[in-house]
């Protein structure tokens, strides 16, 4: 990790759906830690887990 980057944050989502098969997404992020760093982490892994960007992009407007 680089010096600047002093934090990871990993994001795992499973489940089990009546549809299929258990399914999962994982998200890993280096950064520094902040809250930008937190809020970009937790949209990725929205999006990896099915939901929509402009449901991620809601986060936005969270004040930093």
């Amino acid at each position: 990790m680089d010096d600047n980057l002093t934090h990871k944050i990993e994001i795992t989502i499973s489940g089990s759906y009546t549809h299929g098969a258990k399914e999962h997404s994982r998200v890993v992020m280096a950064g520094d830690g902040g809250l930008e760093h937190m809020i970009d982490a937790f949209k990725a892994s929205l999006v990896a887990a099915g939901f929509s960007l402009e449901t991620a992009r809601k986060l936005d407007s969270i004040d930093s």
